[in-house]
């Protein structure tokens, strides 16, 4: 009855050799740029760049806000854009953010914007202009709900998101289904299965007790009970270096089982 759902568990996955298919030298794994922070924080970029290593990146490169230079002078690979009054960046950086970009493979929107309607605009710009890998993550979705329709018809775009951010997705793409909290997991997969079917981004959340994968109207649902409240800056950083592994937006299927643990 639903060809389209990939059930997996841990010891069982749907996608068994995923893991070993990366690539095993370095210069080929893939270059990735992280873009995040703001004055009151940057865990976030720490984070995803410590994660991005583990995973067997290529080479990453980081951007923040000049607001944070003092306090990450030590930082290997980081670049500095300019940054507003409030410590976020300002529209100067957009320049600086999009040349950085063409030199990467995949870029990963990581959080810790602040609120800002200048970041906002920056953040829009580059995904418009950037035209490679493109993983967004926590409050980046948030900051470009007013692109959420360019972004779900952005080739190679994939959103790591909760369920209450999913919630406004659909409601700004005036989806006359909405999502509920009540859904069972069955609504849930039946809900992304359309989504996914009209628009070309892949969507990654979490409901109850289950990841879900969603692209070109497949899903899958991995069973990780473990995942905490950060669950969607790890798994938006794995997704980001596995998609730059590969290269190819049709991945995000089979690399579902990478993020099984």
């Amino acid at each position: 009855m639903y060809d389209y759902w990939h059930k997996q568990t841990k010891n069982n996955p749907k996608y068994p050799g995923a893991e070993w298919e990366k690539p095993e030298r370095k210069d080929l794994a893939g270059k990735l740029l992280i873009v995040g922070g703001c004055q009151s924080g940057f865990r976030s970029v720490v984070e995803a760049y410590n994660m991005a290593q583990q995973n067997d990146i290529g080479e990453v490169k980081v951007v923040i806000p000049e607001s944070l230079r003092k306090i990450t002078k030590d930082l290997p690979n980081v670049f500095y854009a300019p940054a507003n009054g409030t410590g976020s960046f300002s529209l100067g950086s957009a320049d600086i953010l999009l040349n950085l970009a063409q030199w990467a493979d995949g870029v990963l929107l990581c959080g810790d914007y602040g609120r800002n309607s200048e970041t906002a605009i920056v953040l829009s710009n580059l995904a418009r202009s950037y035209k490679g890998q493109l993983t967004i993550t926590k409050d980046a979705i948030d900051i470009l709900n007013s692109e959420i329709i360019n972004l779900m018809n952005r080739p190679d775009t994939t959103l790591v998101c909760n369920y209450g951010q999913l919630q406004k997705i659909t409601k700004s793409l005036q989806d006359p289904r909405a999502f509920l909290h009540s859904d069972s997991l069955v609504q849930v997969v039946e809900h992304l299965h359309e989504i996914t079917i009209s628009h070309c981004a892949n969507i990654i959340t979490k409901h109850i007790e289950y990841l879900i994968t969603a692209s070109n109207g497949e899903v899958t649902t991995n069973e990780r009970s473990d995942l905490n409240d950060l669950w969607s800056l790890e798994i938006a950083s794995r997704a980001a270096v596995a998609l730059t592994h590969h290269k190819n937006k049709n991945a995000i299927l089979p690399l579902s089982s990478v993020l099984m643990t």
